[in-house]
């Protein structure tokens, strides 16, 4: 896959070129374009050490391919290599980080075949690569309609609102979803014991995100000694917006690792095009009224979200909707 994607992309540029002329970036450009052979050679080794919850292992990759990077591209950089040291310092990187995770791995590739390991990886990863599309076609799409709507300020106020509403839970949440995923799937074939784990995962999550949300929203008013008198007007809508990040934390965080885990990938698709669609209709109902109204929007949508996302998880692990509630 990653040589079709590479020969892909030195072909398109190719043609790039015959119709708009040569260019030094688009010379980089095509040596940079076999990095995805480079980075699918630790691809595979990496995810084990990830099922495995090998992190240390993992941490030791990426510090020994960092510190490669920064020592080449600067050496080069200093004897007058220009942008091409931090080319070769990438490739650098990648290569490093291949060679310990290649080391560290419990599994060797080898070269081989097997079509039924070909189709249950492309009908599992299928689903994952189009949530990957859908994500980065709608990410920021509320920032894109508010700002569309009432304005580049409202934009910015809405914009910095989320970030602080969210910042303290998306941490919390980021750390368990890094995780839950290798956790889950680990324990597929036992539903009883993957119900008993999320449920005491839950309680773990909300414990320490309704912790974060009072820290945040104590915080919040905070803000104009830091940023300024002028980003006063963010403070309503940053405490709104804390509700939508705890929403995200207790309803969204555990969903996709859980579905994943069972092999349903096609699941957080569902659930995120559906956010998708209902986040694009209520803002299309409230954004005209103002930045608050859109908030509120953006809370609800998550919490519709979340809640057909529970419905879903409770199914496959066999436990209640009231279990999860308690």
């Amino acid at each position: 896959l990653a040589i079709v994607i590479t020969l892909a992309g030195v072909a398109g540029v190719s043609v790039y070129v015959r119709l708009v002329g040569a260019s030094p970036f688009l010379d980089v450009l095509v040596w940079v374009m076999p990095l995805p052979v480079v980075l699918a050679f630790a691809h595979v080794g990496r995810a084990l050490l990830v099922r495995e919850l090998d992190y240390r292992a993992i941490t030791i990759a990426v510090l020994f391919g960092t510190l490669s990077y920064v020592i080449i591209a600067i050496t080069l950089a200093i004897a007058g290599y220009g942008v091409w040291s931090i080319v070769i310092g990438y490739y650098a990187n990648h290569v490093v980080i291949a060679a310990v995770v290649w080391f560290s791995a419990s599994h060797k590739p080898r070269f081989g075949w097997g079509t039924k390991e070909l189709r249950d990886l492309v009908s599992f990863g299928l689903w994952k690569a189009l949530s990957k599309i859908l994500e980065a076609l709608t990410q920021g799409i509320d920032v894109l309609i508010i700002g569309a709507v009432l304005g580049n300020v409202a934009a910015g106020v809405y914009s910095l609102g989320r970030r602080v509403g969210g910042l303290a839970v998306a941490q919390i949440a980021g750390v368990l979803d890094s995780v839950m995923f290798s956790s889950f799937s680990r324990i597929q074939n036992d539903r009883e014991r993957m119900g008993r784990a999320y449920l005491r995962s839950t309680r773990y999550l909300a414990v320490l995100s309704g912790l974060a949300l009072v820290a945040t929203w104590a915080s919040i008013p905070l803000l104009p000694l830091v940023l300024g008198e002028e980003w006063r007007s963010v403070i309503p809508i940053a405490r709104i917006l804390c509700v939508w990040g705890l929403w995200v934390a207790i309803g969204i965080t555990l969903v996709h690792p859980v579905l994943n885990g069972l092999g349903q990938s096609w699941a957080p698709f569902v659930v995120d095009l559906l956010r998708a669609a209902v986040l694009a209709a209520l803002l299309g109902l409230t954004v005209s009224k103002g930045i608050a109204w859109s908030s509120w929007a953006v809370v609800a949508h998550i919490v519709i979200g979340s809640l057909f996302g529970q419905v879903l998880v409770v199914r496959g692990v066999g436990i209640s909707l009231a279990s999860y509630f308690r």
